[in-house]
């Protein structure tokens, strides 16, 4: 029943609205699992391409070993032409010589006449051209053990191209192509009915809204947050349902295609009538072809279902039996009227399969997660939306310019969470690629390799200078611009990567970002100080940490994603198009309040900071705990973490989703055990020794990793080296967990809190961490440049951490004996400074 307190007007706005964000959670669910499909199912037509033309490289091979030329081989029409019928997608088969030239060719003509010779397809340098109109080379993915292909891309169709060669050198190239809608159309076959599927979902969850009405807010039962959460859940399942039916489907069609080529090879000796024992060599021919597709587990001819020829001799002589395990393709060579029954199978072993599936399961719980982050704060978001202005006192709108002139409105601060959260999130999609991303354009621009750290120590050392002069701008102009200017910055940084990817320019983008996020993070951080009322302080500085967490975890999960198929260019943007659309979103959403609520919130003078530094470089312990906790866990953070570790997994041959999300797990254990630290530390005050247990399992997973890389695989199994990272990241997470919080009460308590006051004393530290932050990327930077690149550099940072472990236990003369009162941290440390005061993120 429709009520004048909960009038059919707001019930259709709460309904809409909550519509618009559970359709952009799910379309943003759907979309990124279509990329991970699609790379995948390349990956399945890749390994039977290459298959394929490998087979033709050997029978080509021979000869030209022997000394034939490459224009006098005979016979080519004749190979090509199994793989042509056995495997319609296949659209040309061309050998070319040396000079680019095509000397032989079968297939379509026109599909031909679109695709460039294969020295086109790369520069002199090796690089893929960006600017040459056509897409650029990837690396889609390896067709076996210890054989890799590169998958190209031109013109609409997938090719591959394998070298001809003679004892001397490479005297030509045989290329194998296939449209790409043979990949596109089939996954969007399966795909469509997800896209057509979430607004349907999106609706039924909208009515539910409606129709539940104000009773919502009158239970214990969140039925709101609950109906939301099934509703994302039925719909991952749907996802994962798709992607095995489809990894299956490419798992049958490439066992069916490799099944029909061979059977091809053997078509003209079974229409003749020949007895198969009296073909020498045959079973060498069917191991040959195993070696050559190693994804096959094993190939067999059968006679009237008698197996006579098998890539494993124990089984000749015994009668064919369809194996339950493996997924198998059988062509029946049976001409008419023969009275023998003669057939190939080819076996392809189930966990090709579920090892992509696995895989991209793996992939799918990393974009729940990150999902989950961005549907919480669209659910919020949708909660301060539906009703901006309600409950406010008339006093405190001024109808003139909209400006808040008196007085905490809580109601605000919903607003405020997606400028933070998304302008960490645009910063952190492009973690798992950037370090590599530098490294290359160091190598082109040919300076020394230790430069590859400069624009990471840029973007950290312009962020720290940043944040006292956006202080008190932030009391004259109010924070408002500094979040809308800020994320234009930080979009514009990563805009020009996009377009000019040289290193000078590289360094220069970074430091534009750099000020753009400090920008943002002064910002954001005096205008929760503004709005919140006196009792919401820590409530309102835990908008900082959910919203750097959360970014950093979601930015991770789907940058290392969308990176396989949008490539680093299509990331740049697409981060470059999030900040264009939160600083629209901060400038007309985010409520304006008054110059003088905003000089209120932080109006600490210029002297104070100059005296509070003098103060704090003269305290011992002071010192003792900066320089051996907090310094050396932000150098972890930016040096281990977000730049040599993604440059370590890239060199172990790690792809990059793999590269995002070992980083995401960090993030996701600081979070889990913050909570945890945060109660223990309250319930017990013994910051001490949670400090000293943070840095020391800091430096055990340090040693962890460098341990990874010391394992020979002939020896131990192939997974102990992502074990040991994952466990070390992990541990490094949980470290940093128990450092972040527990030292601002460390430092709270100490003597010099004492004679400066508790919040001055937190926000100097905070200050003084910085310096962490712009040295770790260029010690860790040196430090690989003497290891080589090595694991063991992690070893020796772990062996470092340990140590400044236990000088912190020899410096630390006064321990803290109690605690003051816990209404003390109710205000974030150093709210009257303008500095970065907040319980802060890990920029």
């Amino acid at each position: 029943m429709v009520t004048s307190k909960y009038p059919l007007g707001r019930r259709i706005s709460d309904a809409a609205t909550m519509f618009v964000v559970l359709l952009v959670s799910l379309l943003l669910l759907v979309y990124v699992a279509y990329g991970e499909a699609k790379l995948t199912y390349e990956r399945f037509q890749g390994d039977k391409l290459s298959g394929q033309v490998h087979v033709l490289q050997k029978a080509m091979q021979a000869p030209l070993l022997s000394g034939l030329e490459l224009r006098q081989f005979v016979g080519f029409n004749t190979l090509a032409e199994p793989a042509l019928k056995s495997d319609k997608a296949i659209g040309t088969l061309v050998v070319y010589n040396d000079a680019g030239n095509v000397v032989f060719k079968a297939g379509d003509p026109a599909v031909l006449a679109k695709l460039p010779a294969p020295h086109e397809y790369t520069r002199k340098d090796g690089r893929s051209r960006a600017n040459d109109g056509i897409r650029s080379t990837t690396i889609i993915g390896n067709s076996a053990k210890n054989k890799d292909y590169e998958l190209l891309s031109a013109n609409g169709h997938y090719r591959i191209i394998v070298p001809l060669s003679n004892k001397f050198e490479d005297v030509g190239a045989l290329a194998i192509s296939m449209a790409e809608t043979v990949v596109t159309d089939r996954v969007d076959l399966y795909f469509q009915r997800l896209f057509y599927a979430a607004p349907v979902a999106a609706f039924i969850y909208a009515l539910f809204i409606g129709l539940l009405g104000p009773r919502r807010w009158h239970t214990r039962v969140p039925w709101a947050q609950l109906a939301f959460g099934i509703v994302f859940i039925v719909s991952s399942a749907g996802v994962i349902a798709t992607l095995i039916t489809l990894y299956s489907d490419g798992a049958q069609a490439k066992s069916r295609a490799l099944a029909g080529s061979l059977g091809q090879r053997l078509s003209d000796v079974v229409a003749f009538n020949i007895s198969i024992d009296e073909i020498q060599g045959l079973d060498r021919t069917f191991g040959e072809y195993l070696k050559l597709n190693p994804d096959i587990s094993a190939a067999s001819l059968t006679v009237d279902n008698r197996i006579v020829i098998h890539t494993d001799r124990n089984k000749i002589g015994q009668q064919w039996m369809k194996s339950e395990s493996h997924y198998e393709y059988v062509v029946d060579l049976t001409p008419e009227n023969s009275r023998r029954a003669v057939r190939v199978a080819v076996e392809l072993p189930s966990n090709v399969v579920t090892g992509q599936i696995t895989r991209s399961v793996k992939n799918f719980a990393a974009l729940f997660i990150a999902s989950a982050f961005l549907a919480s704060l669209f659910f919020q978001l949708g909660g301060a939306v539906r009703r901006p202005m309600d409950g406010m006192p008339n006093e405190e709108a001024d109808s003139s310019g909209g400006a808040i002139r008196d007085g905490p409105n809580e109601w605000m601060l919903n607003y405020v969470r997606p400028v933070f959260f998304l302008g960490v999130l645009l910063e952190h999609l492009t973690y798992a690629f950037l370090p590599q991303f530098v490294q290359g354009a160091v190598l082109d621009a040919g300076v020394s390799a230790g430069f590859a750290s400069a624009p990471f120590v840029g973007f950290y050392l312009f962020f720290a200078l940043t944040l006292v002069p956006a202080g008190y701008a932030a009391q004259r102009i109010g924070p408002k611009p500094l979040m809308y200017i800020g994320l234009l910055l930080a979009g514009s940084g990563l805009a020009v990567l996009a377009f000019y990817p040289d290193f000078w320019t590289i360094m220069a983008a970074r430091c534009l970002s750099g000020v753009g996020q400090g920008l943002l993070f002064i910002g954001v951080q005096s205008y929760l100080l503004a709005v919140a009322p006196p009792g919401k302080k820590t409530q309102a500085a835990a908008i900082i940490v959910y919203g750097f967490q959360g970014g950093m975890i979601s930015g991770m999960a789907v940058g290392s994603l969308l990176v396989g198929y949008m490539g680093t260019t299509g990331v740049f943007l697409l981060a470059a198009a999030i900040g264009l659309v939160s600083a629209l979103y901060a400038v007309v959403a985010v409520p304006t309040i008054s110059e003088e609520v905003a000089s209120e919130s932080s109006s600490a003078p210029a002297r104070d900071l100059v005296q509070s530094l003098g103060q704090a470089v003269r305290n011992i312990d002071f010192l003792n705990t900066m320089a051996t906790i907090g310094i050396p866990a932000k150098a972890v953070l930016t040096g281990v973490i977000t730049f040599a570790l993604p440059l370590l997994l890239a060199k172990s041959g790690y792809p990059q989703e793999d590269i995002g999300q070992i980083i995401m797990l960090y993030a996701i254990s600081v979070v889990a055990s913050s909570k945890f630290v945060a109660v223990h530390v309250d319930r017990n005050g013994d910051a001490f020794s949670v400090l000293l247990t943070g840095a020391l399992v800091s430096g055990l997973g340090l040693a962890l990793m460098g341990l990874s890389g010391t394992f020979d695989p002939a020896v131990v199994p192939v997974y102990t080296e992502t074990v040991l990272l994952v466990v070390g990241v992990l541990l490094i997470g949980a470290a940093h967990g128990f450092i972040n919080a527990p030292v601002v009460t460390f430092v709270a308590e100490s003597q010099l809190a004492q004679q400066i006051g508790a919040s001055t004393a937190t926000a100097t530290y905070r200050f003084l961490e910085r310096v962490g932050h712009v040295a770790g990327p260029v010690i860790i930077g040196q430090l690989l440049i003497w290891t080589n690149f090595s694991w063991s550099a992690m070893g020796v940072v772990g062996f470092v951490i340990a140590l400044l472990a236990v000088i912190f236990v020899i410096g630390a003369d006064l321990r803290p004996n109690t605690r003051k009162p816990q209404s003390q941290p109710s205000t974030p440390e150093g709210a009257g400074n303008p500095m970065p005061v907040a319980p802060q993120p890990q920029q």
